[in-house]
């Protein structure tokens, strides 16, 4: 039996139950980026739940860290942000408040209208 969980934007994971009779029945598989393939796998104990394979499978996130057209990072107190999903999310918060104004002005670039704002940034995987 197997089932499938999304842990993120980024990675899924692939939990198999096989037969009874061993403390260590359950096999993990963590797929990045929508791959066919695992990138890795492990073997859990019976008594290991979803939620604890999940946070194992969780380590494997790319980290990404945003820096504005300016090249200066979008938030002081995070490194970075787990996953892509996480550091389009934490963009589209920093580019709100531009939204009353209608662009970023950048001293690299000048004026940066906001559709086109995402694509001056830097998504820096980690």
């Amino acid at each position: 039996m197997r089932k499938t969980y999304k842990v993120n934007g980024d990675i899924k994971v692939q939990i198999s139950k096989a037969g009874e009779g061993s403390n260590y029945t359950q096999a993990a598989s963590v797929f990045l980026h929508g791959g066919k393939k695992p990138h890795t796998g492990k073997i859990f104990k019976n008594d290991a739940t979803v939620e604890e394979i999940k946070v194992w499978a969780d380590g494997f996130t790319p980290k990404y860290q945003v820096l504005s057209p300016d090249g200066i990072t979008l938030d002081y107190f995070t490194d970075a942000y787990h996953g892509i999903d996480e550091a389009t999310k934490a963009f589209k918060a920093w580019a709100k408040p531009f939204k009353g104004q209608g662009y970023f002005s950048s001293a690299r670039h000048g004026r940066i209208d906001l559709l086109d704002l995402q694509d001056f940034c830097e998504f820096v995987k980690k």
